[in-house]
């Protein structure tokens, strides 16, 4: 595993309850799921604590539409989310979005 998704993935283990089924899709994507087919985003503060994040991950599901998973924080969440979308995502391609449906604004605009 390369050195930055490993300490990315490590960063943005706080953000995730790993044995919550609220988080359990997201955990394994973001946190388990293939190296050589996750890519990682994490927003961080300027102290570079994670924020929040996003995976973007090439599934079994849909070879050809790769599955995002995004977490952000309740407060200043969508914005957030927006930011992840605007910067991990290839503006004419299709993407599985899975967030949790306090994020569903930032995914809608």
């Amino acid at each position: 595993m390369g050195v930055t998704l490993y300490a990315d993935r490590q960063a943005i283990a706080l953000l995730l309850r790993d044995h919550s089924p609220e988080d359990a899709l997201a955990a394994y994507y973001a946190l388990h799921h293939s190296e050589t087919r996750t890519q990682l985003l994490v927003h961080r503060d300027e102290r570079g604590h994670a924020l929040s994040f996003m995976a973007v991950c090439q599934t079994g599901f849909d070879l050809f539409q790769p599955l995002a998973v995004l977490r952000a924080p309740t407060a200043n969440g969508v914005e957030m989310a927006a930011w992840l979308l605007r910067n991990g995502l290839a503006p004419t391609r299709s993407y599985h979005v899975i967030v949790p449906p306090a994020l569903a604004p930032a995914v809608e605009v």
